[in-house]
């Protein structure tokens, strides 16, 4: 806030000279209210608060209410049309008031496909914390219009996410690093999802890191991951209340991956870890180099008792 401040009282020669600069950073900062007042000083403080880096950061801090912060996404539209816009990031990270209502919804996502999506094409990277409605079709069209995209992280998705993962296969080819993190979904819709995120990885063979928190897949559907994507090399399965630890098991020896994450899957077995563990040693996954099992009740053994001694 102080860095803020600083930048709001530079004088109007200073601002001047500033604005003929075409920024590679935009930061809307708090606070937002009232929205309209205050868009210019935003304008002119964002050009320099991150003069170095690609980046469009904004968030309701401070108690701005997520009205206000919809209302001046769509208003920097035209201003982004004039930007070097490579990185969006954009959500609530932390609530303070430990609320599980998401403070924003897919609509303020609308901007990246104005004008046959001009800025969504510029974009090389986007995070997204607890936006409400990913899976409406506004927002995955304007996810879409994000053609070029190489890094796609999306926090806190209340349904699940098949329609986007659809889309993103068809239109958003060039991923290395997708992170989705989920708060849980039917596992009615488990069979669909899987079939998405397969077709996700057949069409993006540049993916190199792939998170998925709290999936439900089973082992066969993780082992088809780990064998599609060929230059995979950071994998985290996270939080998966279903997978037990048979695909380690079969995974190709040619797997590419250097890090395996699969800290608290509750139906991990030990004796699949073990047995994985043991397999390393005849060239499967001959590249690891980091394992992470933690799990705090424990891995499974001798009929579903929790381990946290392997035998």
């Amino acid at each position: 806030m102080q860095c803020l401040m600083s930048y709001l009282k530079l004088n109007n020669r200073r601002a001047a000279r500033a604005l003929n600069h075409r920024p590679t950073s935009i930061n809307c900062l708090r606070k937002l209210s009232p929205p309209l007042p205050l868009m210019s000083s935003f304008r002119m403080a964002s050009l320099n608060v991150l003069p170095n880096s690609h980046r469009f950061f904004t968030s309701p801090l401070n108690g701005a209410s997520a009205s206000e912060l919809l209302f001046t996404i769509p208003n920097l539209g035209s201003f982004l049309q004039n930007s070097l816009l490579r990185s969006l990031e954009l959500g609530h990270v932390v609530r303070s008031d430990n609320s599980t209502t998401p403070l924003l919804t897919g609509k303020c996502l609308a901007p990246l496909s104005d004008n046959d999506g001009f800025i969504g094409k510029c974009l090389r990277s986007i995070h997204l914390y607890d936006v409400k409605s990913l899976q409406n079709s506004l927002s995955i069209d304007a996810l879409a219009a994000c053609s070029n995209i190489t890094d796609l992280k999306i926090v806190g998705s209340y349904k699940p996410p098949e329609k986007l993962l659809k889309s993103l296969a068809t239109k958003c080819c060039f991923i290395e690093h997708l992170f989705l993190e989920t708060y849980g979904f039917p596992s009615s819709r488990s069979r669909k999802v899987s079939r998405a995120l397969v077709d996700f990885l057949t069409n993006n063979p540049n993916l190199t890191s792939l998170t998925l928190i709290g999936f439900r897949l089973n082992d066969a559907t993780a082992q088809i991951l780990v064998e599609s994507a060929r230059k995979l090399e950071y994998m985290n399965l996270s939080r998966n209340p279903t997978i037990k630890g048979h695909f380690l098991r079969h995974s190709c020896k040619d797997s590419l991956v250097k890090t395996l994450i699969l800290r608290d899957c509750l139906l991990l077995e030990e004796k699949e870890v073990l047995q994985f563990l043991n397999s390393l040693s005849t060239g499967n996954f001959r590249f690891i180099k980091h394992i992470d099992i933690t799990n705090y009740r424990g891995l499974l053994s001798d009929g579903r008792k929790s381990s946290f001694n392997p035998k």
